[in-house]
């Protein structure tokens, strides 16, 4: 078996979602917080 490499960016992801606009204009503040702790635990992987 050889190491297997893994391309994390979720955030990217949600941010390309048709809904994140609203999201971002309902919830600022949550939905930087969502994004930060998707960001913090992909870097920790």
């Amino acid at each position: 078996m050889g190491c297997r490499t893994v391309e994390l960016n979720n955030v990217e992801t949600l941010s390309k979602h048709p809904q994140f606009p609203q999201a971002a204009q309902a919830a600022p503040e949550f939905t930087r917080a969502a994004l930060r702790t998707v960001a913090d635990l992909e870097y920790q992987n």
